[in-house]
């Protein structure tokens, strides 16, 4: 179930040395949006996907460039709020 894959995010609260991370494979951003709501003393959160076409790398799945737009511009909006702060 969703909530048990994401009760490990309730540790990130717990850990105020930490203040950067990486996120490999955002897709929509839901995760990197739970992440920053709960981890307050995050400074730098950099997110990594391939939004896009990459020349001579097929990617598994059935996302179309249509899709993986629509992903990148959901993320850009879940991200807004940490946008401003920089």
């Amino acid at each position: 179930p969703v909530q048990r894959r994401l009760e490990f995010l309730y540790h990130l609260e717990k850990l105020p040395s930490f203040q950067t991370a990486v996120e490999v494979g955002v897709q929509k951003g839901i995760l990197a949006k739970k992440s920053l709501d709960i981890w307050q003393s995050c400074t730098e959160y950099i997110l990594v996907d391939l939004w896009g076409k990459e020349e001579g790398y097929n990617e598994p799945g059935t996302d179309t460039t249509a899709d993986k737009d629509q992903n990148l511009q959901q993320t850009r909006g879940r991200m807004r709020k940490w946008e401003a702060s920089n």
